[in-house]
């Protein structure tokens, strides 16, 4: 299903009398009948109430004021307490949830891309919305602020930004509203946002936190790494268009290390990713001359 008229759905939910709402999932049975099971149909059904209920905050009360900051984050003198929302909230890595997997018909799924591989789009698509906006909840975000949490880390692949590679089965779709709902209540709350792409095209590490377990076809691959910085321009964009980017860092790789193992960890290797890092902070700098950027070592100390 297009994402459109999922969004198009919910304003008509959104707008219609409580009556009227009771009437439209009473056809709870007719539904299933196009999705197969009551299970996505429940899906489905929550997703347009969550969906719905975004719209009636924005045409409803008047929404609290978010707390900006005057400059981008210092990290030299930021002392951060955080918390990582982890391969689970707009990404998905097995190791984290198994019951995800196994309870929605995936259990021989490896990672997010075998997972709407087996399941196919649309029933992966559905799910994964439904989880998008109800793993990491208001109220999550609210304990950790009483724990004195003052920066959230949210990874995310690159589909999320682009379309998936041929050969590749990840649904695009829903991870930025996701992703955007959780950050500005979080910043709501005085905290600091870290978007960290976990999955680059081709994939980086080949653990299951990129999205597909085995891929490491991102090294030394010209195609590959064109599409990556074409990702980054794209993830900018996203974070310059919050009403509060001085509130994000943006971190460009995760966990390059077993890949790099892979290769011996060779002058070669550490070149390769010196040179993704220069042309990434490069096509950042471009579009935001203070976004602060996040670099790993991929757990190798620092190179000479």
């Amino acid at each position: 299903m297009n994402i459109s008229l999922a969004v198009l759905g919910a304003l008509a939910f959104a707008n219609a009398s409580p009556t009227v709402q009771v009437k439209a999932i009473a056809k709870r049975k007719s539904i299933t009948d196009i999705f197969g099971s009551s299970q996505l149909t429940g899906a489905f059904i929550d997703l347009l109430k969550d969906v719905a209920n975004i719209f009636k905050d924005r045409k409803g009360n008047a929404p609290k004021p978010i707390p900006s900051a005057t400059s981008f984050k210092d990290w030299k003198a930021f002392k951060a307490n955080g918390v990582n929302l982890g391969e689970g909230c707009v990404l998905m890595e097995k190791g984290i949830d198994p019951a995800f997997f196994n309870n929605n018909g995936a259990a021989a799924a490896e990672d997010e891309d075998s997972f709407c591989e087996i399941l196919g789009d649309f029933k992966c698509g559905l799910l994964l919305k439904k989880r998008y906006l109800t793993y990491i909840t208001k109220a999550d975000i609210d304990k950790f602020a009483a724990y004195g949490v003052n920066l959230i880390q949210v990874p995310i692949g690159y589909w999320a930004f682009m379309f998936r590679q041929k050969g590749m089965h990840f649904h695009t779709g829903g991870q930025l509203l996701a992703f955007s709902r959780i950050a500005q209540y979080a910043i709501s709350k005085g905290m600091h946002a870290i978007v960290d792409l976990h999955g680059l095209p081709g994939g980086q590490n080949g653990l299951d936190n990129q999205g597909k377990t085995g891929q490491i076809g991102w090294w030394h691959n010209d195609d590959n790494f064109e599409a990556s910085i074409t990702m980054v321009k794209r993830a900018t964009d996203c974070i310059n268009l919050q009403p509060n980017k001085n509130q994000f860092t943006f971190s460009v790789i995760n966990e390059p290390l077993p890949a790099l193992l892979q290769f011996g960890q060779t002058p070669d290797s550490f070149a390769y990713l010196n040179k993704y890092y220069n042309a990434s902070l490069a096509a950042i700098r471009k579009k935001s001359s203070t976004l602060p950027v996040m670099f790993s070592d991929g757990f190798s100390g620092e190179q000479v």
